[in-house]
């Protein structure tokens, strides 16, 4: 604008790659400072859910509340900064939205101790609705609902990283419910890039006794170089698919619901 605007002779020596330099620092830091906000007011539903007495459910009902907080929380703030924010400045809200919020699912889980059967298919069904709303997120409305704004459309790498990030959270939770004698295996296959650190936290979300967990180390220990047998692979793969079968129907009801977080599981 400036160049356009003075005589030809100066338009040279106007450089202002400082002042871009100084608006794009500006930009970032006030991105940060969104994404930060938005992980400080989720804080206390990361907390209630690891406050659950996993260990003592005994039924699979609907989201649990921490969820229904979040989608709360979530649904007139994400609308209202699309409203004021750029589609480029906006889909870098979703990018740094997806790697500083999402992970939060898993680290929270694993602080979760003593989680029994029942209580690992609640939290398949949590993260389940977790999932659909932060992939909904970038063309959410005011009240839920799912809108596409403008040219405002999911971008696939955002879709990706979440698929992603939410798989991985299902395989925990999938672990938590395998059978002692076949948790090694099937943590080698479903957490390939796992440390022991990684399974002993899956042995005390178990509630597992200390003698226990050290035979269960020292078994991953023993097995660390050793690839599972092909037929070993197929029937871990099969239990994991079994293990989540008594959620299919909760699921599709979700799925075809229009706000998911208002379902209402009708067979209770």
């Amino acid at each position: 604008v400036i160049r356009l605007k003075i005589d030809k002779a100066f338009t040279d020596a106007i450089e202002l790659s400082k002042e871009i330099d100084t608006y794009h620092d500006v930009a970032a830091a006030a991105m940060k400072c969104i994404v930060l906000g938005i992980e400080n007011i989720l804080d206390d539903d990361w907390a209630t859910m690891q406050r659950v007495n996993w260990g003592t459910v005994e039924t699979v009902g609907d989201e649990s509340a921490y969820v229904l907080a979040i989608a709360d929380k979530l649904r007139p703030y994400v609308p209202t900064l699309r409203s004021m924010l750029s589609s480029l400045y906006f889909t870098n809200f979703c990018d740094k939205f997806a790697a500083s919020v999402v992970p939060k699912v898993l680290q929270s889980i694993v602080k979760c101790k003593r989680v029994n059967h029942v209580g690992t298919q609640q939290l398949l069904l949590d993260v389940y609705a977790l999932k659909t709303l932060f992939l909904n997120l970038p063309v959410m409305g005011k009240e839920g609902e799912v809108q596409i704004v403008g040219a405002t459309t999911v971008p696939a790498r955002y879709t990706k990283f979440v698929s992603n990030e939410m798989a991985h959270v299902e395989a925990v939770l999938k672990l938590i419910g395998t059978p002692n004698e076949m948790l090694v295996d099937s943590f080698k296959i479903m957490w390939p890039e796992g440390t022991a650190e990684n399974f002993q936290s899956i042995l005390n979300m178990k509630g597992l006794k200390r003698q226990e967990q050290l035979a269960l180390l020292e078994a991953l220990g023993l097995q660390q170089r050793k690839a599972p047998p092909a037929a070993a692979k197929q029937m871990i793969e099969g239990k994991m698919t079994d293990m989540t079968e008594s959620l299919k129907s909760n699921m599709q009801k979700m799925a075809k619901a229009s706000n998911p977080f208002n379902y209402i599981n009708t067979t209770n």
